[in-house]
This record gives C-alpha cells, structure tokens and sequence, in this order.
C-alpha cells in the first residue's frame, strides 16, 4: 500500500481519543499545515489562543497576519527552517499573539516537518501554548537583576565576590575597584596577587576562615594598609564578609561588603585626644566637674567635686545631700538660678553661680563658682545641665583682704592729696605720676587693640576652615538621605554666627580702647553715612526715615556713624510684621540737670544735645533697659532675629567715649525711643 493510508483500528482511535484528552487539559492547541496547499488546519483551542474562533481550517498567510508584526519575519525564517530540514526539520519558536484588544500573549509553538518519499515537504504539524505568565515572569526577573547589578554598580560601597581558595575577584563594582586603586582590570585576579600588601595583615586570613567555616563575618574600624595608586595609606572599613554556598551547602565564595570609614575613625580620634586634653586640663586647672539628668534627677559629681561636697569617690550624689551642703543663706538663690535656666520661657541657657559649702556638714567651709550650660532635645525641651565648679575660696579670701588694703590705702591717699595740696612741688609730683599712668593706659590699650585684632584674625581662620570643609561635605553627601546635610548646614550656621560675632567684638574692642578724635563732627553726615550702608536693607523693607536738625558736636566720625547705623540697623530688624519701619531722629537740647538718673556723662557741661532715635517696631519691656546695653545680652533668641547682643554695647560706648551716655525707654509693641545725650561744646 504505498503511498497509501491504512485504516485506523479501535485502538488507534482510542489513542488519538486520549492524546487529545491529554492535550486539552494541559490547555495545548494542536495545528497542522498543509505545505503544498498553504491552509492551516488547527484545533479550538489553538484558535482561541489567536485570538479568533470557529474557523478550524484557515490560510496559512492568514496565520502569519495574527502574529505580532514585530516576530512576523521571525517566525517565517523560523517555518522556512523546518521546510528546509534543519534540525531534522524541528520548528521550536516562541513569539506574541497580535492580539485584537492590545494585550501582550506569548505562544510556545513546536512542530516537525515531514517529507515525502521523493524529499519534499508537504506537511508541517505541531502544537501551541500558552506561556504568557512564564515569559512576563522571566522578564520580571531579569529586570530586578538588571536593577540589582546597577544598584551593586553604583553602591558608595565596596562590593565583590572572592570565588574559590584562590580569592579570585568576580563582579567588583566601581567602589571596589577605586578602593583597592589597582586600576579597572581586577577582575579575575587572585586577591593576593592584586593586593600584596595584605599578606601581613589580618584580613587574609579572616578570609580564609570564613571560606572555609563557612561563619559570617564582620568587624567595624579596622585597620587596613592599602597601596592605592603607588601610595601606601592607612585606612580604617567596616568589613562583612558573607560565605556563598551551594545547593549541598558548600561555600564557594565570598562576598565582601566593605565601607571606608576612616574620615569617622580619624575623626573620633580627634575627639578622644580632644577630650583627653579637656580633662587634662580640668585637672591642672583644679576644677570639678557635674552634670544633672533633668529627666531623672540624677547628680554626677566628679571625685573632686565630691570631696568638697564631703563625699567619699563612691558615694552616690543625691538632690538632698546637695542642697543641705548648700549655706542656709545661699540655697534660695542657688536653686532660682537653676529654675531660671531650665524654663523653656527663659532666653538664659547659661548657669553662672557663686555659692558657700556649709562647714558644719562638710568639714570645711569652701566659695564654689559653678558654671554650666543647659541642653536640649529637637523640641526645645531641657535634658540636662553640665559643667564646672572651681574653687574660689582662696581668691575670695585675697579679694577681701585687697579690698581692705585698698579701703587703707584709698584713706591714707585722701591724708597724702591733702598734704599734697599744699605744696606746688607735690602737686607736680602727682601730676607726673599721673602722666606716666596715662602712658601706661595709652600702652595698654594699644596692646589690647592690638591682641583683639590678632586673636579675632587667629579665631577666623579656623572658622574659614570649617565653612570650607564644610561646603566641601555638602557636596560629598548631597543625596544623602540621613541627618548629615541638616547637621552640615547647622555646623556651617553656627560658624557663620561665630564668624559675626568676632567681627562684632572686634568692633567692639577698637571703640573701648581708642579714644575718640575730637573733630567738629556734623551729625546729619554721620546718618548719610549710616543710611548708606543700610540701603540694602532699607530697600528690602522700605523703611521711612525722617531725620530732623541735628547738631554739630567735637567727636570722631566713624564712630558716630557706628552708632547711628547700629541703632537705624535695630530700628529696621525689629519692625512689627506686616509694618513698614518708621525712624525719626531729632535732637533737642537739655540742661544738666535735667539729665535722667541713669546717664552718668563722662564730660562734665551745663547743657546736653539729646538725640532720639524713635520707631515704631516690636518695642521691649522696660525693665531690660540696663541689659540691652551689656555685651551679648539679648532679648530674643537666635532663631527669631539675627545678632550677637554687641551692637548697643557698642553704642554706649561711643557715647560714653563722647562725654555723654545713652538710654532708651519703650513698651511691648509699641516702638522704642532710644536717646543719646551728648555735650553742648562752650
């Protein structure tokens, strides 16, 4: 029967029967192509997964239009193959559906060719799947390992793999490869080859231990001698070392995570030796040192504190025991000091308090100074209180017994200057001592002008450091996304204040030791000056200033144009929101006596210009009038206006430099009258 079909018995057709049984509930679709009539025959099942139905037989150019355009050409080369007998006539392809609704379906199709007995082929038949969730998974997974190895890639962490007990580099990623600083080409080299170095050091052989015991290891600051570019450096990482095994539980390598941590390490390290000096410096000064836990009331007293307090080293310090070793006298004051710095209503965070330890409980009568400073959480809220205490006793007992000696000598000056009085050659005398006094002044001032301008310019240059290292770490850590960049531009606002307040003191020094120059002075030109300078903030809040008459006076320029800028300065800073700043400034003559109380003139005259600098901003309460006049006394917080507490320092200076003095008088949110009394020249 060549050529022929033999008819199917029973069992042939139960067979077909239970293959397409089987092939249904796997949801396979069967196909088959007639080659030399190009019609498709293909079952319901492999219909749907095309995507049409009820059309069993179908051209096969039909077929080739439900693909995806874009594996069309590769499912033709893929058919071509099979025809052509390439792989024994094998057609194994996977490609999309080109589904109508736009949906994504993957197919899996196989099938064989087959020939006739003169070689051609006449038929190719095969089945279909489908494997839409299998492909999308794999996909899946190969984009979270291409986020992964971009993510081991970019990591500011060194990353490798050492493979084997050779230590073989597999995988480095940048940080790795800049750490070692052997250049791109590592991968593949033996550990020890690349890096000799490490052959008397420990981390081999934790390497080896952790190959072979297959037991994780880590370890934070250690020490490691790397050559990076030529040049031997003495780093510090944390190291963890992770064993790789296999499915039977073999390690075959080792993953190494390691951080360069030597700028933290280097960085403690200053710390401690800063400490270290800290302490040794309390203890050749004598101090004791304290600390209270407001949270817990808990006292820490270092050992010499605790002897003054009639403490032995490892008696515990308790609330009672400090406040019964307290004076009777004292214990009110003491105890209001420390109430007053702890209340968040406060703008005091400075403990400055000078107390006697009772005799009768302690043994022995001491003068302590305790100093301290109060701490604070995120929200303001005091934590606790530390300081020093030193041992003042001694100096308290000399001051007393100098102010005796003074009070002695000032009586028996007063008997001298009145026998003195009688004779001119005395009186010269005195006089010539005086003359030398007043060179010695003149000298000393002149060095202490001189030692403010050095030290203000030594104290600079570190704060210039620090800001400059500090920009340089904020570009370091500009996509951190921990606490360094707040801590960064906390550190580089501090400094920035430090830097302010030299400046300030500086300013402050020159105008206490330089004597004003007494020139017929316009004051109206001393306020150009001053508004000149202020322009830029005059602008910004469109100030108004009216400035009345003002007088002529003998006096140095430059350092009334300080004052007047440094009250038109406040003036605009404390304005009232949503206020425009309004300055008046005029000037009204005045009798001696009608001086107030609190202005003690320097200059002696029978009459006074009082210059007012009115405005209209915040104001303040009356009773802080002698405050504000006291270097680095303010009335309100850092974080509410800006300033270093020396600018009225300094305007009372230069008043007091000019014969005259200053005052001001005010009330909570209605402005403030500052006014300035200065000589009427005869």
């Amino acid at each position: 029967m060549t050529g022929e079909q033999k008819p199917f018995s029973r069992y042939d057709t139960l067979a077909l029967d239970r293959l397409q049984f089987a092939l249904q509930a796997a949801h396979v679709g069967t196909w088959d192509i007639d080659l030399v009539n190009q019609q498709v025959w293909w079952d319901d099942h492999c219909q749907e997964l095309f995507g049409i139905s009820g059309a069993n037989q179908v051209p096969f150019a039909q077929v080739l239009t439900m693909v995806h355009p874009a594996d069309q050409l590769r499912v033709g080369q893929a058919v071509q193959r099979a025809i052509d007998q390439e792989e024994n006539g094998r057609y194994d392809i996977m490609h999309r559906a080109n589904s109508v609704d736009g949906s994504e379906r993957w197919l899996h199709c196989r099938g064989k060719a087959y020939v006739n007995e003169q070689g051609l082929p006449y038929r190719l038949a095969g089945t279909v799947a489908d494997v839409t969730e299998q492909v999308l998974a794999r996909q899946q997974v190969d984009a979270s390992e291409a986020r992964l190895r971009f993510i081991v890639a970019s990591a500011p962490i060194a990353i490798a793999l050492f493979t084997g007990e050779e230590l073989v580099i597999d995988l480095p990623n940048q940080t790795f490869i800049d750490t070692i600083g052997k250049g791109p080409d590592i991968a593949g080299k033996p550990l020890r080859q690349l890096m000799p170095e490490l052959e008397n050091q420990s981390i081999l052989q934790i390497l080896n231990d952790v190959y072979t015991s297959g037991t994780l290891h880590q370890s934070f600051g250690t020490p490691v001698d790397v050559v990076q570019q030529g040049v031997l450096r003495h780093n510090f990482y944390d190291i963890t070392y992770t064993p790789i095994q296999n499915a039977v539980g073999h390690t075959y390598a080792v993953l190494n995570i390691s951080v360069d941590v030597t700028e933290q390490v280097l960085a403690r390290q200053k710390i401690a030796e800063a400490e270290e000096r800290f302490r040794g410096a309390i203890e050749l000064a004598e101090l004791g040192t304290w600390e209270v836990d407001l949270s817990t009331a808990e006292f820490r007293f270092s050992d010499r504190l605790k002897a003054w307090y009639g403490l032995r080293p490892h008696e515990s310090v308790t609330g009672e025991h400090v406040y019964l070793a307290v004076r009777e006298a004292d214990r009110a004051r003491l105890w209001a000091a420390a109430s007053d710095i702890i209340s968040q209503a406060s703008p005091n965070r400075l403990y400055d308090v000078e107390y006697t330890i009772d005799a009768a409980r302690t043994g022995r009568e001491r003068i302590l100074r305790a100093q301290g400073n109060v701490f604070v959480d995120a929200s303001g809220r005091p934590t606790r209180i530390s300081g020093t205490v030193q041992d003042v006793t001694e100096q308290r007992w000399v001051q007393l017994a100098l102010e005796r000696e003074v009070q002695e000598r000032t009586e028996e000056l007063a008997v001298m200057n009145r026998e003195l009085m009688t004779t001119n050659e005395e009186f010269m005398v005195v006089n010539h001592a005086l003359e030398e006094a007043n060179n010695d002044l003149v000298r000393s001032n002149q060095n202490l002008e001189q030692f403010a301008y050095i030290a203000s310019h030594d104290l600079q240059e570190p704060l210039r450091k620090i800001q400059q290292f500090g920009d340089l770490l904020k570009i370091r850590y500009a996509d951190s996304a921990g606490d360094e960049l707040d801590f960064l531009n906390r550190m580089q606002s501090a400094a920035g204040r430090m830097s302010i307040l030299i400046r300030d003191l500086l300013a402050f020094s020159r105008i206490s030791t330089r004597q004003a120059s007494l020139t017929p002075v316009a004051l109206r030109q001393a306020v150009d000056q001053a508004l000149d300078n202020l322009s830029v903030s005059i602008a910004e809040t469109k100030a108004q200033i009216d400035i009345h008459d003002l007088p002529v006076i003998p006096g140095d320029s430059l350092q009334l144009s300080q004052l007047f800028q440094n009250l038109l300065s406040n003036a605009i800073k404390f304005s009232r929101p949503g206020v425009t700043p309004h300055v008046v400034i005029s000037s009204h003559p005045v009798q001696a006596r009608e001086l107030p109380p609190s202005i003690k003139p320097t200059r002696l005259a029978a009459a006074y210009h009082r210059v007012e600098v009115a405005d209209n901003g915040i104001g303040f309460d009356e009773k802080y009038t002698d405050r504000i006049f006291q270097v680095f006394q303010r009335l309100h917080g850092k974080n509410e206006f800006a300033g270093t507490g020396v600018g009225l320092a300094i305007c009372e200076k230069v008043a007091v430099n000019h014969g005259g003095g200053i005052t001001a008088s005010s009330q909570s949110g209605q402005g403030a009258t500052f006014s300035v009394y200065l000589p009427v020249s005869e």
